[in-house]
C-alpha cells in the first residue's frame, strides 16, 4: 500500500504542471485569466497560480483527460479504444416558471397574466426562493458560457443541453477506429442544433448501428419522458471504413425490439443523408415499406427550394419573451389584435380561443413596420431583398392578411406531427408558432401548400423526420410536389384546402380569389373532403394504393385508420379515372 501511495503521489506531482496549464486554458476560455505572451512552461504555470485559474477550474469540476489518463493520451494513436456512456440530458437553462413550479405545482396551469401576478406574489413572499433561483441561474449560466466557448459547435443552437457537449467529447476522445456506444435523445440525430456533429461524423466515422426506441409507457427508462424516442448509437470513429448509417426502429416495446434486432437494418450512405437535407437528419424507416414510400416522396423538391410555383420562406413574427413589452395581458380582446401561440390554432381551425396576449393595433403595426424596414437589409431575414416601397406600404404587412401558420412544438406520439392552419388577418404570431412568407406566390400557391402540409401523406413524412420541434429548417427542406405534376390534382388540393380554411368572413377576400364561399364546412362533409385531399396529395407524390396503406397502417399507433383509409383509396381510384365519382 505504501508503495502504491508513493507511486500515486509521484505521478500526481509529475503531472501538476500540465494540470495547471489546463486550468489556465479553462479560465482563459471564459475570460477569467489571460495566457501570457511568454510561452515557456514556468511562465504559464506561474500565470495559472497567480490568476486563480485553479479555483475557476475547481468551481467548474473540470476534468483534464490527458492529466487523468496519461497512458491513454501519450501513446501512439492517442485516445480511448472504446467509450460507453449514457450522458446527462440536462438543459443549460433555468426557467423561472418551472423553478417556482417545483414548490407551487399549480403555477404552470395558469393563464399568462395570472401566472405573472402569482410569480410577483411568490417573489415577495419567498425571498429565500428568489435567492436560490438567482444562485442556480448564475451557476448554470457559468457552465453554459464555459461549454459555449469550447469545441462544441451547435451547443447553443436551439436550447443548450449537456448531451450535446458529451456527444462531441466522446468523438474527440476516442482514437482512430475506436468504438463509441452511447445513449442519446433522438434529437441528436434529428435536430438542427446537432447538425455540425452529424456532418462531422458522417464525414469521418461510421454509424454502425442506430437503434431507435420509443419510450412508450417508460419501457426503456421509466424516469424519462414517455413520449420521447431514444437513440442507441454505435459508432466506429475516425475510420476509413464506408461512411454509412445503419438504422433500426423505432421499437415501442421489448418484444418488437427483440424481433427487430434479428432483422437486417436499413443502411444508407452519408451522401444519401446529406442529399435529403443540409442538416442530414436521420429518418425513422423501420421496414422496407417505409423506405419505399419515403424514397418516392423524397424525389420532390423542398418547400423552400427555388421553383417556378412560388418562393417561400419560413419565419417567426415576434418572440414571446423578447417582445413581451409590446403586448397586453389583461385578457380584454375588444379592439385589439390577438397574439397567437401554438395552442391558439389547430388543424384546419384558425382559432381555438386560447391566446397568449393582445396588442394595440396602431402600436403593433408601427413595431412590425419599423422592423421589416430593417429586415429587408438582413440576409438572414425572410424579407431580405424586398423593395423599400413594399416595406413602406402598410397594406402589404403580412400580419394584416391571412397566412399559413404551424406549431413549433410537437411530438411524434401525438395524433398529428404538423399542426397547421390558415390564421386570420390582424393577428400576431409569437415564436411557438411559425408562418410561411410568400416572397412570390398568390392565394393559389397558399391554398395548395396549405392542403399538402395538412394532409396525412405529408404528416407521415414529418413523423419519420421530426421528434419534438417542427422547425423552419425542416419545413423548408420537406418535399412537396409541384402543382405542375398534375394540374387537375393540384386544383383538387386547392379547392378542398380553400373550403376547409375559409371558415368565416375574416377570410372573405382570400376565398374570393379562389372562387369559394366563406362558410364552415358541415361535420358530415369533412370526412369525404379530407379523404379527397389525402388522395390527391398521395397521387401527386407518386404513391400507389399499397404505399398509402403503409402510410395509414404506420401513421399512429392505436388509431382506427380503416374507415379513413377506405375513403382515401376510393377517392384515389376516382381521381385516377379508374372509378366512379
Amino acid at each position: 500500500m505504501k508503495q502504491a501511495r508513493k507511486a500515486h503521489e509521484e505521478a500526481t506531482a509529475a503531472v501538476e504542471p500540465a494540470r495547471l496549464l489546463f486550468d489556465l486554458a479553462v479560465a482563459a476560455r471564459i475570460g477569467e485569466a489571460e495566457i501570457p505572451l511568454a510561452f515557456d512552461a514556468d511562465t504559464l504555470v506561474a500565470a495559472a497560480r497567480n490568476s486563480g485559474a485553479e479555483t475557476t477550474a475547481a468551481g467548474l469540476d473540470a476534468l483534464h483527460f490527458p492529466v487523468a489518463f496519461p497512458e491513454v493520451f501519450l501513446r501512439e494513436r492517442p485516445g480511448f479504444d472504446c467509450i460507453l456512456g449514457n450522458p446527462p440530458w440536462e438543459k443549460l437553462q433555468i426557467e423561472e416558471h418551472s423553478f417556482y413550479s417545483l414548490n407551487y405545482p399549480g403555477l404552470r396551469g395558469l393563464q399568462q397574466d395570472e401566472a405573472d401576478r402569482e410569480l410577483a406574489r411568490l417573489r415577495r413572499a419567498r425571498p429565500d426562493l428568489v435567492q436560490e433561483y438567482e444562485s442556480e441561474t448564475l451557476r448554470v449560466q457559468r457552465v453554459k458560457k464555459t461549454l459555449a466557448e469550447g469545441p462544441y459547435p451547435g451547443l447553443t443552437a436551439g436550447r443548450a443541453d449537456l448531451y450535446k457537449a458529451f456527444a462531441w467529447r466522446f468523438w474527440q476522445l476516442v482514437r482512430i477506429d475506436g468504438l463509441i456506444g452511447v445513449v442519446l435523445p433522438r434529437k441528436a440525430v434529428e435536430a438542427s442544433g446537432m447538425k455540425a456533429w452529424r456532418l462531422a461524423l458522417l464525414e469521418d466515422s461510421q454509424f454502425s448501428d442506430v437503434t431507435m426506441l420509443l419510450n412508450s409507457r417508460g419501457w426503456v427508462f421509466d424516469d424519462a419522458e414517455h413520449r420521447y424516442t431514444i437513440a442507441l448509437i454505435s459508432i466506429r470513429a475516425h475510420t476509413a471504413h464506408a461512411h454509412t448509417v445503419a438504422l433500426r426502429g423505432p421499437f415501442s416495446d421489448r418484444t418488437t425490439y427483440t424481433v427487430g434486432m434479428t432483422e437486417t437494418p436499413g443502411v444508407f450512405s452519408a451522401d444519401d443523408l446529406r442529399s435529403w437535407s443540409t442538416s442530414a437528419p436521420f429518418p425513422l424507416l423501420p421496414t422496407p415499406a417505409h423506405l419505399r414510400v419515403f424514397a418516392k416522396m423524397r424525389t420532390h423538391k423542398g418547400i423552400g427550394a427555388k421553383r417556378g410555383d412560388w418562393d417561400v420562406r419560413g419565419m417567426r413574427e415576434l418572440n414571446a419573451s423578447d417582445d413581451k413589452d409590446e403586448f397586453e395581458f389583461d385578457g380584454v380582446a375588444k379592439d385589439r389584435w390577438p397574439v397567437y401561440k401554438g395552442e391558439s390554432f389547430d388543424l384546419w381551425t384558425p382559432e381555438t380561443g386560447t391566446m397568449y396576449a393582445y396588442a394595440e393595433p396602431g402600436h403593433i403595426r408601427r413595431v412590425l413596420q419599423d422592423r421589416r424596414k430593417n429586415q429587408i437589409r438582413n440576409k438572414r431575414s425572410a424579407f431580405f431583398g424586398k423593395p423599400e416601397s413594399w416595406a413602406e406600404d402598410p397594406t402589404t404587412l403580412p400580419a394584416s392578411h391571412p397566412r399559413i401558420a404551424w406549431r413549433d412544438s410537437t411530438n411524434r406520439t401525438n395524433t398529428r406531427t404538423i399542426v397547421a392552419a390558415l390564421v386570420p388577418p390582424e393577428t400576431i404570431l409569437v415564436h411557438q408558432a411559425y408562418t410561411l412568407f410568400f416572397r412570390r406566390g398568390d392565394e393559389q400557391a397558399e391554398s395548395y401548400l396549405l392542403g399538402v402540409i395538412c394532409s396525412i401523406p405529408f404528416d407521415w413524412f414529418a413523423r419519420q423526420m421530426v421528434e419534438t420541434h417542427a422547425t423552419v429548417e425542416f419545413m423548408m427542406a420537406a418535399p412537396v410536389p409541384s402543382p405542375s405534376v398534375n394540374e387537375q390534382l393540384a386544383i383538387t388540393v386547392r379547392s378542398v384546402a380553400a373550403r376547409l380554411a375559409a371558415s368565416d368572413s375574416r377570410f372573405a377576400d382570400w376565398a374570393k380569389h379562389l372562387g369559394v364561399e366563406c362558410e364552415s364546412v358541415a361535420a358530415k362533409q369533412r370526412p369525404q373532403l379530407l379523404a379527397r385531399l389525402d388522395a390527391a396529395v398521395a397521387l401527386l407524390y407518386g404513391l400507389d394504393a399499397t404505399d398509402v396503406e403503409t402510410v395509414f397502417e404506420t401513421f399512429h399507433e392505436g388509431w382506427d385508420f380503416k374507415p379513413r383509409l377506405a375513403l382515401v383509396l376510393a377517392e384515389m381510384e376516382a381521381l385516377s379515372g379508374k372509378g366512379e365519382r
